[in-house]
This record gives C-alpha cells, sequence and structure tokens, in this order.
C-alpha cells in the first residue's frame, strides 16, 4: 500500500511540474556588470560613466594640475583579464595608455596607483577610455568613455 500511495504522489507531482524540477542556475560569474573606474586621489572620488559601455550617469569632467596622479580599476571584468586604459584628445591619438593587471576570479581588477600622471601636455581636455572584456556577458567593451580629464595648468 505504501509504495502505491508514493508512486501515485510522485505521478501526481510529475503531472503538475512541481517535483523533480529545480530552478536552473545562474550563468553570472560576477556579482555586477563590467565597468571600469579612474580614481583622482585629491578628491578621493571613484568616476565612471556606467556599465558595459551603457553611458547610464553620463562621462564626468574633472579638472586636474599638471604633475597630478590617478588610480585606474575595474569590477565585473572577466577573470584573467586585463583593462586597458587610454587618454586621448579628440577623436583619435592616444597620449598615455596603461594596462593593469588581470582580473582575479572575484572579477575584480585592483586599483593600480599612479596608473595615469598628468605631464607636460597642453591645458584642454583628455578623454580616458577603458577596453576590456565584460565578466558576464563576454562582451568585448572598446574605448568606453570613462571620464574627461580637464587640465587647467
Amino acid at each position: 500500500m505504501r509504495t502505491r500511495i508514493a508512486l501515485l504522489a510522485l505521478a501526481l507531482a510529475t503531472a503538475s511540474g512541481t517535483a523533480l524540477s529545480a530552478t536552473p542556475a545562474s550563468a553570472a560569474v560576477c556579482a555586477t556588470l563590467g565597468h571600469a573606474y579612474f580614481i583622482y586621489p585629491a578628491d578621493g572620488f571613484n568616476y565612471m560613466s556606467g556599465f558595459e559601455n551603457d553611458k547610464r550617469y553620463g562621462v564626468p569632467t574633472i579638472f586636474a594640475f599638471r604633475g597630478s596622479f590617478f588610480q585606474v580599476g575595474g569590477n565585473g571584468i572577466k577573470p584573467g583579464t586585463p583593462i586597458t586604459f587610454t587618454a586621448v584628445t579628440g577623436m583619435f591619438g592616444a597620449n598615455s595608455g596603461a594596462v593593469t593587471t588581470n582580473a582575479g576570479g572575484n572579477c575584480v581588477v585592483n586599483q593600480v596607483p599612479n596608473a595615469f600622471a598628468i605631464g607636460n601636455v597642453p591645458n584642454g581636455t583628455y578623454t580616458v577610455r577603458a577596453t576590456y572584456r565584460a565578466g558576464n556577458s563576454g562582451a568585448f567593451i572598446v574605448n568606453e568613455p570613462v571620464v574627461r580629464v580637464a587640465v587647467v595648468g
């Protein structure tokens, strides 16, 4: 009798779709969407334009003097891959750049101190861009604008 009841319960649960079904595991590896950031130690803020080139926050502009140093890093980056940062004026031509260490298994590219320094450059606005591989989507993000640095003197 017990065997019949157990089989009947299993048959009813299977027919209703409630037994033997499991929620599929998430394919997400990283805790956040991919994003690169820029830190100006003079004010301590973390600047970024958004996630995976969506520019949801707009591209912030900061003001800096020659001789200023900056830090770079990122989260949501495919483990084992770096971020390449470039600073450009106008639409073409890199003025300087930095390549980070690879993201760890936690999708974090640790901050790189003094990754950028403003040397003897003319006053003007320089856009810092990032190229990286996003950890969850796998998208290859190319030249994402992270921040604009206005050199004022």
